[in-house]
């Protein structure tokens, strides 16, 4: 069992800082939660753009949950700025 997630990105100030998303996926399991793995878009600039981000579940997954979050590189020294996250949980 796969679950994805959806990333609509749009940079639109065209500022030449790239943004990115990220999710990290978990799954409940014998009524424990375990992170699974952290993915992450390509960088983009100045465009709109969607993406999909793809994790591959446990089988004896009972739910999941996606925390994602968006972020923009500011450049270094600067560490990147993200936004807050958002946590979906799902049913398996």
């Amino acid at each position: 069992m796969a679950i994805y997630n959806k990333f609509k990105l749009e940079d639109l100030r065209d500022d030449g800082n790239s943004v990115y998303g990220k999710t990290t996926f978990w799954c409940y399991r014998g009524g424990w939660l375990y992170e699974d793995d952290t993915k992450a878009t390509p960088e983009i600039e100045d465009w709109t753009q969607t993406f999909h981000l793809r994790d591959q579940l446990w089988p004896d997954a009972t739910r999941a949950r996606a925390e994602s979050w968006v972020c923009v590189q500011l450049g270094w020294p600067v560490p990147d700025s993200c936004s807050a996250h958002a946590l979906a949980t799902f049913r398996c």
